[in-house]
């Protein structure tokens, strides 16, 4: 999913219009830091924010030396309190499912809707939770527009796909759902898994910008957001032509 305001991509088309399924609202909260689910309310959460969520005091002091003690302090939403993922049937031919999220609380503009630790290869790989996480990701049938991406990749991204060894599937989900740069600016690319499932929309209600020296993604709300509502952002430019009004 490139369609960040670092990345350089091939515009990935619009799907066709799904028919929403009505969404299950476990409140379920996930690590922020593994993305394991905390099951049973077993989570713990940053005492001064309140907005990191953990499995264990472990991730908690991972994630507070990997860059949330310079965000610590900063309101933003979390999965399970503030915004969920819920899935939908997609009307393709033969079938499917996808994933999106939605707003359960409203969101003002240009409130913090998430913030979320961009994955290096070595991450996802040193830990089979994170690969675990990767599981529901698009797209599982190496697609045209990310078999070209591999293709066509630049250096930067070669050595990232490097570290996945002989795991094809997990390259093509990376290249095709990798936000951040990888070019001559530097590498900052990665995965971001929740934001992973944001899905397109021409004039999106959403956006996002990259913190470089903390390696997290932020979305923040274009304009005010309602509980219940998709949060959407644009895989394009807005004034790219290939935006075009599939909604």
């Amino acid at each position: 999913m490139n369609h960040f305001r670092e990345s350089q991509t091939i515009p990935w088309p619009e799907p066709p219009r799904t028919q929403t399924v009505k969404p299950n609202w476990s409140n379920s909260m996930f690590c922020c830091f593994c993305h394991s689910p905390c099951a049973g309310g077993s989570q713990k959460y940053c005492a001064r924010c309140r907005c990191g969520v953990y499995c264990s005091k472990e991730c908690q002091t991972l994630d507070w030396r990997s860059g949330h003690k310079q965000w610590c302090g900063v309101p933003y939403g979390i999965r399970g309190r503030d915004w969920e993922v819920a899935t939908a049937v997609v009307s393709r031919a033969k079938g499917g499912q996808s994933f999106k999220v939605v707003a359960l609380r409203r969101f003002n503009q240009d409130d913090r809707i998430m913030m979320e630790r961009i994955l290096r290869p070595e991450d996802i790989m040193a830990d089979e939770r994170l690969m675990a996480a990767m599981a529901p990701l698009e797209p599982t049938d190496g697609h045209v527009y990310t078999i070209m991406r591999i293709e066509e990749s630049s250096q930067s991204m070669e050595n990232d796909l490097a570290a996945f060894g002989d795991n094809y599937e997990l390259k093509i989900k990376y290249v095709r759902n990798a936000v951040g740069s990888h070019d001559d600016r530097g590498d900052f690319g990665g995965i971001c898994l929740d934001m992973s499932r944001l899905r397109h929309a021409c004039d999106p209600n959403a956006g996002t910008y990259l913190d470089v020296e903390t390696m997290r993604m932020v979305l923040h709300a274009n304009r005010a957001i309602e509980p219940g509502e998709e949060i959407t952002i644009s895989y394009t430019d807005g004034l790219d032509p290939t935006c075009y009004a599939g909604d």
